[in-house]
């Protein structure tokens, strides 16, 4: 029986643990071994520093009486010793306590309990809920027959914190180990990446499973380019790889992490590889797809196609691109090659519509003309149709013809045969002598833009102010003035008998106008030639024109009062409706001017 020393020194009997009754054995000779299972009250049980106290001392005492004599009999006290901390109970074994707890005096019964099948113990004091020992719940890539036993499917487990931690999973294998966050012990596994996915390092749970980019072939652990000579790097920042630089010939595509590729240098543009972008060719000229060099540019004349599309450009994707450069090259009859799209914007005339322009190389004025006119809505719409493509609802063609057009471009040339030789000899040389003065032409014209784009009114003009068309004629003085497209030179004719203002133009970017700059330019000089006819006596005339949506004529002054009440009144009378410079010309005509000073 269970008993306790008190401060008299008797012994007294813990009834709650005694056992008793007029006998429990009868022993005629020789000994008797008896077990007892005990279960010992704890005061303090530490599952983290492992640390276990009884609330007291226990000791066992074997008393009775002799049957034959009536002899009272006692065996020695046994202070029995208790394994302590970690070790109060066997492996596969946990420390389970009573659910009541009265304080320190009285403790908490404890006793030692097998884990069932399904459930495991490597330490008597760890559970799943702190503070509390307890059986944990079986792995999910394990099987586990109880107690300690577990065998594992997949990945590397080790023991920490008195349970099986996941600390490494299989290549193509992602360790997961969280919920919301948060550690969780049942959510361990190793969970596969499906066949379009890879993974960095699949012994942390930092990095998961990532969808392979289109530049990219996967097979649920690694990642290989598509394209030789690309070169991407892992992010173990982000458990990603990116996109470093692409092979000459390609460019670097990488507007989201999953767009990520080396595309195919476009037609009319050339790729010098690395990470920088495509470059286009100077307008009138052309570079067939995956051109890498500036040299690959060749002069063409293009036939620039206009077509408006019911989609928005977020439908109008890279798919619907490539279907839509097919469906022009088969309705002109020329390879998907010489086509390509310059510009995709959203049209104000059309709600859902989208504005595409794309161009078709051609290697003479004759062959582009020829283009053009075989392109048509109908024969455009066919194609779209087929591509499941909207059909137009707007459409144009036209061939565009540059000064560097006129420059020999070969699309498919072959020349051949021994008749002629001498001509052909000949041609050659008119050949060079045409490329070299084009060269020098285009020489001219780019130091004539650099020249204009860093001058300052007040400047001195030197040679290069000159264009090479000019240059037998003006000799170039000094910069009057600059505006949007460039700068009013003071010329000198070479014989020096005569001082002109010189209006030079050029374009704000780049060598060639585009087509706003165009039409504005051609305005302006619709003005300029309207007051070169329009002269008139003792008048000066200022006026502004705003060349754009609800523009107004402003001010008309003369320094006649008659003629300034005249205009006066007929500005009144006409309102914001004059917004054109052909009203110019023709209330010039009423007012009956001559002469007008700008």
């Amino acid at each position: 029986t269970a008993a306790q020393t008190s401060a008299n020194s008797q012994l007294t009997t813990d009834k709650s643990v005694s056992i008793s009754g007029e006998y429990i054995g009868i022993l005629f000779q020789g000994t008797v071994a008896i077990s007892l299972a005990v279960k010992p009250a704890f005061g303090i049980v530490d599952t983290v520093r492992g640390e276990t106290r009884l609330v007291r001392p226990v000791q066992l005492l074997m008393f009775g009486t002799e049957l034959g004599s009536g002899d009272y009999m006692a065996a020695p006290f046994i202070a029995p010793s208790f394994a302590e901390g970690f070790a109060v109970c066997p492996r596969g074994w946990i420390l389970a306590l009573d659910s009541t707890a009265t304080g320190e005096q009285t403790g908490r019964g404890g006793s030692c309990t097998q884990c069932r099948i399904s459930q495991y113990s490597v330490n008597p004091l760890a559970g799943a809920s702190s503070g509390v020992p307890s059986c944990f719940n079986c792995p999910r890539s394990a099987i586990c027959s109880g107690g300690d036993e577990v065998r594992f499917t997949r990945g590397r487990w080790v023991v920490a914190n008195g349970m099986y931690t996941l600390v490494g999973c299989p290549q193509g294998f992602q360790l997961v180990n969280t919920i919301g966050g948060q550690f969780s012990h049942d959510a361990q596994d190793c969970v596969a990446c499906s066949k379009s996915q890879y993974i960095i390092n699949p012994n942390n749970s930092a990095f998961a499973c990532q969808n392979c980019p289109i530049g990219a072939s996967c097979d649920g652990s690694t990642l290989t380019s598509l394209v030789a000579g690309a070169v991407w790097a892992a992010d173990n920042t982000t458990g990603r790889y990116v996109l470093q630089s692409c092979p000459p010939g390609y460019e670097r595509q990488a507007t989201t992490v999953d767009a990520q590729q080396c595309a195919w240098c476009a037609a009319g543009k050339y790729c010098v590889g690395g990470s920088a972008a495509a470059v286009s060719c100077l307008d009138g000229q052309y570079a067939p797809p995956g051109s890498n060099a500036s040299s690959d540019c060749k002069s063409a004349v293009m036939v620039e196609l206009i077509a408006v599309l019911p989609m928005s450009q977020e439908q109008f994707g890279a798919a619907q691109q490539a279907d839509f450069l097919s469906s022009v090259a088969l309705a002109s009859d020329v390879p998907v090659g010489f086509v390509y799209i310059t510009q995709v914007v959203s049209t104000r005339r059309a709600a859902s519509g989208i504005q595409i322009t794309s161009r078709v190389a051609a290697n003479s004025a004759d062959k582009a003309q020829d283009v053009a006119s075989r392109l048509s809505a109908e024969r455009l719409n066919t194609q779209l149709e087929a591509r499941n493509l909207p059909k137009v609802t707007s459409f144009s063609a036209r061939a565009v013809i540059t000064p560097s057009s006129f420059d020999s471009f070969e699309l498919s040339t072959v020349v051949g045969g021994s008749v002629g030789g001498f001509v052909v000899f000949l041609l050659a040389l008119l050949g060079v002598g045409v490329l070299l003065r084009r060269l020098r032409e285009q020489a001219a014209y780019r130091a004539l833009v650099a020249a204009f784009r860093s001058a300052k009114p007040g400047d001195p003009a030197g040679h290069a102010f000159t264009s090479f068309k000019l240059h037998k004629s003006y000799a170039a003085v000094q910069v009057l003035g600059k505006g949007t497209f460039g700068c009013v030179v003071k010329m000198r004719t070479v014989n020096g008998n005569q001082v002109v203002a010189i209006k030079m133009l050029v374009p704000q970017r780049g060598t060639a106008f585009d087509d706003r700059e165009r039409r504005q330019l051609m305005r302006e000089a619709g003005v300029l030639e309207l007051m070169t006819r329009c002269k008139c006596d003792r008048a000066s005339i200022r006026h502004h024109i705003k060349l754009s949506l609800g523009s107004q004529f402003t001010q008309f002054q003369k320094r006649s009062e008659k003629n300034k009440r005249e205009v006066n009144r007929r500005s009144v009378k006409l309102g914001s409706r004059i917004n054109e410079p052909s009203w110019i010309l023709r209330h010039l005509d009423i007012l009956n001017c001559r002469t007008i000073v700008l």
